[in-house]
């Protein structure tokens, strides 16, 4: 729950930024300091999935470790995505 309510948190900040982005006049420092912004934001979001998905591999190995085809089985479909 926590994790999803973070996450949800994340992606309302950055509707609001796209919204507030949408709204402004366009030039190109404005422009900049947006695209800052967006990478930020993206960072972020990017960089909490990763987290989530090596916990998940890293829970899924030590459950399976004694038998490498489940492991395999239970790490390869988080690894491929």
């Amino acid at each position: 729950a926590a994790w999803t309510a973070g996450m949800l948190c994340i992606h309302s900040a950055m509707i609001r930024s796209c919204r507030r982005f949408l709204s402004e006049p366009a030039s190109p420092a404005a422009t900049r300091a947006w695209r800052t912004r967006f990478v930020v934001l993206d960072m972020v979001t990017e960089t909490l999935m990763m987290f989530l998905m090596l916990l998940v591999i890293a829970v899924s190995s030590m459950l399976a470790a004694n038998l490498p085809i489940a492991a395999l089985a239970a790490t390869a479909p988080v690894a491929v995505a």
